[in-house]
């Protein structure tokens, strides 16, 4: 119940809590803002900057709601779509 009510207040929200590891963000996510800046969702990001292994565990606390992660192997947490 709690985890719903968190969805429904997060779906109210206009920013979107996104986890963006400073590799992935300095190489690999530039080519894809002129798409999310047309979409109209570049500015709804805010932005974490951390490693992977720190956005990992913020996501399955809840502190932001999606992530860019390097791994080199599949993630194995039953909470998360990948």
């Amino acid at each position: 119940m709690e985890v719903a009510h968190q969805e429904l207040s997060r779906a109210k929200q206009e920013r979107i809590r996104f986890g963006l590891p400073p590799i992935i963000g300095n190489y690999f996510f530039p080519a894809y803002t002129p798409a999310l800046l047309a979409a109209g969702l570049l500015q709804r990001l805010e932005v974490e900057d951390h490693g992977s292994r720190e956005l990992t565990k913020m996501l399955a606390h809840g502190i932001i709601d999606m992530a860019l992660l390097g791994s080199l192997a599949p993630l194995q947490q039953d909470s998360f779509s990948t």
